[in-house]
C-alpha cells in the first residue's frame, strides 16, 4: 500500500491498533470529551494529562489551531466500540464517530433513569426511554441498529449479567 494512501490513526478501527495505541486512544479522547463537556481550554487539559497538542490530534484528530490556541472539534471520527441493548441481547458494536457514541450514551443514560426511578418519575423515565425506539444507530460498517426500550426486556438483560448491576456502554479495558 502506498504511504500516502494509509489511514489516518484516529480514523484506524479498534482492532487495527496497538495495545498502546488504544491506551492513548482511550486518555485522549477522554480529555477531548472533557473538553467539550466542561469547556475547559484543551491545552490546559492535555498538559494535566500529560499529553501534547500533537498526540491528541494524532489520536482523534478532534481539535484545530486558531492562530496560537487549540480548539475542540465538535465532533470527531474516532471509531470506538460500544454496547447496546438490541432485539433482546447486549451486543457490542464499534461505531465510526461520537455523535453516534453521544446517542448511544443518552440512550444508556435513560436506561438508567428508568431503572433506578420510582414513584411518578418511573413513567417520566420510561417515556423518555421509550423515545430511543425510534433512533437509528449506525456502526462503523453502515449497518443501522434499534436500541430496546421494552422495560421488560431490559430488566431481563441486566439481570442476565452475572453482576445484577448496570453496564457501562464502553466495553471492558477502552478505558
Amino acid at each position: 500500500m502506498p504511504k500516502n494512501s494509509k489511514v489516518p490513526l484516529h480514523r484506524t478501527t479498534t482492532q487495527g491498533l496497538t495495545v498502546e495505541n488504544k491506551v492513548m486512544r482511550a486518555k485522549t479522547t477522554e480529555v477531548v470529551g472533557i473538553a467539550r463537556r466542561t469547556g475547559k481550554p484543551i491545552q490546559d487539559l492535555a498538559r494535566q494529562y500529560g499529553l501534547t497538542m500533537d498526540e491528541i490530534k494524532r489520536h482523534t484528530g478532534a481539535v484545530k489551531k486558531l492562530g496560537d490556541t487549540w480548539a475542540v472539534t465538535a465532533y470527531d471520527h474516532v471509531p470506538r466500540e460500544m454496547l447496546i441493548f438490541e432485539n433482546g441481547r447486549e451486543v457490542q458494536i464499534e461505531v465510526a464517530d461520537s455523535r453516534e457514541a453521544t446517542k448511544i450514551s443518552q440512550y444508556h443514560n435513560a436506561i438508567r433513569g428508568y431503572l433506578a426511578a420510582k414513584g411518578p418519575a418511573k413513567e417520566k423515565a420510561l417515556r423518555q426511554l421509550k423515545n430511543y425506539g425510534s433512533i437509528r444507530i449506525k456502526d462503523a460498517t453502515g449497518r443501522l441498529h434499534s436500541l430496546e426500550t421494552d422495560p421488560d426486556v431490559i430488566r431481563e438483560i441486566v439481570l442476565r449479567k452475572e453482576v445484577p448491576e448496570y453496564p457501562e456502554p464502553y466495553p471492558e479495558g477502552w478505558r
